[in-house]
């Protein structure tokens, strides 16, 4: 059951509408109109409330509450530089770290009693700060535009308005028993096959040593096309070093707009069981696992494409930018695309989404926005090239400790980042689950006898999936959610998500045959791996 937010006055509500609406999608939660002191079957409350009044407020002790002062005045905001205090009401992520927010130009100082605890400020002003269960914050937020999705009021230069909203509702969220997977990341190398020792700037011996010094992963999405051969000793190397290093797809062929240009499922099926076809042979030869996750050249793919993906038994789609390349603004029904650990697209395809390795070595901006991706939850999936290594592995071992200094996080691969996309909560003999993927590993404790899962996270509502636990028949499900029993009272259950229409890759017929892909794929590799000789 949705835990229930109040709204005061009501027409702070109905003046946000869309942005309320956007944050009841992001975290499943409903927000209600209620009159001042009207708190009867509230789970919290958000007032938005003149400085004068809140002077004077008290409000229910049990009650989680922000008040957002409302007359605030237009003030000279400089730099826009907001330093978090090392409170430990401040969230881990942005403890003791500064941001900028270049968007707020209207806000005043808050009043501090005895024992307040301070959690922003603004050239020394107090504008954020905590007083027992009552949090106060001295920026009212705007109303979304038509269009406007709500990722776009949370990155570098505009984030401070929604962040203390966001931030109750996440500790709501927790409070309700609710466990969220640890922040995980992956470097990700486009391109790279495992033909010799080292492709273009990386050395796969060197790079998994620097990486367990360094605790960090890096997958290397490799093209089927290249997967005919793997030298013994480095397919050897990634066994030993799956911790470290690990294999995604890489497109098929790698040829120009090669996962953009597919307008129909039907032309992008042979492709894309092609590219399964190569990968399991690879497997077979080489005893390598690649997972099955597609990360798209240039990270970007057609609609039709993430549909073919889905029936294809695909676990994911690693993509740069818009979680709906394919479409100029969201859909309009989901204002808040891109928000969560992942979004779920063409009826229920995982979307992690990749940030740009060389743009995070380059700008400071860059590197804040991650942070507040970081804040989210949001799988942090550093893409680059070989080049991006020109200067050696010392970049990586940056970004690493840096990620590492936020606080617990899970180095992962691509296959094991989009396996653990989900939300689960203990609830008496039963646990609770909302899947964002399509397989899922989890333990139960000793007491739980049944498993329910959640199906309005994923897919379109009228999609039906067949749900199988531990390789058994389940259910079959739609928009409602779905309880069994594992079998045999099983103390280790995955969850497999198979499409109504899913096709075998055996089934699918192979595409035209081009002798073009070959010859560019041999020239782009030898322009590759001679790079590093040509810049002595």
């Amino acid at each position: 059951m949705s835990l229930v937010i109040g709204i005061s006055p009501p027409e702070a509500l109905e003046s946000r509408k869309r942005l309320f609406e956007a944050l009841s999608q992001a975290y499943d939660m409903q927000f209600e109109p209620r009159p001042l002191y009207h708190w009867d079957k509230l789970d919290a409350l958000i007032a938005f409330l003149p400085m004068e009044q809140t002077r004077s407020w008290t409000a229910a002790p049990a009650l989680p509450s922000l008040l957002i002062i409302t007359n605030a005045h237009r003030i000279d905001a400089g730099e826009g530089r907001i330093v978090f205090t090392s409170s430990p009401a401040v969230h881990p992520v942005l403890r003791g770290r500064y941001l900028f927010d270049e968007y707020v130009k209207e806000w005043r100082m808050l009043d501090c009693h005895a024992g307040d605890a301070i959690l922003a400020t603004h050239d020394g002003m107090p504008i954020w700060l905590a007083r027992g269960n009552c949090q106060f914050s001295s920026i009212p937020p705007d109303e979304l535009l038509p269009d406007e999705p709500l990722i776009m009021r949370f990155r570098w230069g505009v984030f401070l308005q929604i962040l203390p909203i966001v931030d109750l509702l996440r500790r709501l969220q927790k409070q309700n028993s609710w466990v969220a997977p640890p922040l995980r990341a992956c470097f990700t190398f486009d391109d790279p096959n495992l033909h010799w020792c080292s492709y273009g700037y990386i050395d796969f011996g060197q790079m998994a040593r620097h990486a367990e010094v360094h605790n960090y992963h890096a997958c290397m999405a490799t093209t089927p096309l290249d997967a005919w051969f793997a030298l013994p000793s480095v397919a050897r190397l990634f066994r030993q070093h799956g911790r470290r290093l690990s294999l995604a797809i890489h497109g098929n062929n790698h040829l120009k707009n090669e996962l953009e240009r597919p307008t129909s499922e039907a032309e992008a099926l042979p492709m894309l069981a092609q590219a399964l076809r190569r990968v399991s042979r690879f497997e077979r030869m080489n005893s390598l696992s690649v997972d099955r996750v597609m990360v798209p050249p240039h990270g970007r793919c057609s609609e039709s494409v993430t549909r073919a993906l889905l029936r294809l038994g695909y676990e994911g789609v690693c993509l740069s930018g818009r979680p709906y390349p394919w479409l100029r603004k969201p859909p309009e029904n989901r204002p808040a695309a891109g928000w969560g650990m992942t979004e779920m697209v063409a009826g229920g395809l995982p979307v992690l989404h990749r940030l740009s390795l060389d743009l995070w070595l380059e700008q400071e901006s860059y590197r804040q926005n991650v942070l507040l991706q970081a804040y989210l939850n949001r799988p942090l999936i550093f893409v680059g090239h070989h080049q991006s290594l020109r200067n050696g592995l010392g970049a990586l071992a940056e970004v690493a400790r840096q990620v590492n200094s936020i606080g617990k996080v899970e180095w992962q691969s691509l296959g094991r980042i989009v396996r653990s996309n989900y939300m689960y909560r203990v609830q008496d003999n039963q646990v609770e689950m909302k899947l964002y993927a399509r397989r899922v590993c989890i333990s139960l404790p000793n007491e739980v006898r049944e498993v329910k899962v959640f199906k309005s996270h994923f897919g379109d509502a009228n999609d039906e999936e067949f749900v199988f636990c531990n390789g058994l028949a389940a259910g079959v499900g739609a928009a409602k959610p779905l309880v069994f029993r594992p079998a045999n009272q099983a103390r280790q259950i995955e969850i497999t998500l198979i499409h109504q229409h899913q096709v075998g890759s055996a089934a699918v017929a192979p595409p035209h045959y081009s002798t073009w892909s070959f010859s560019r794929r041999i020239l782009t590799t030898i322009r590759d791996r001679i790079q590093p000789m040509l810049s002595i």
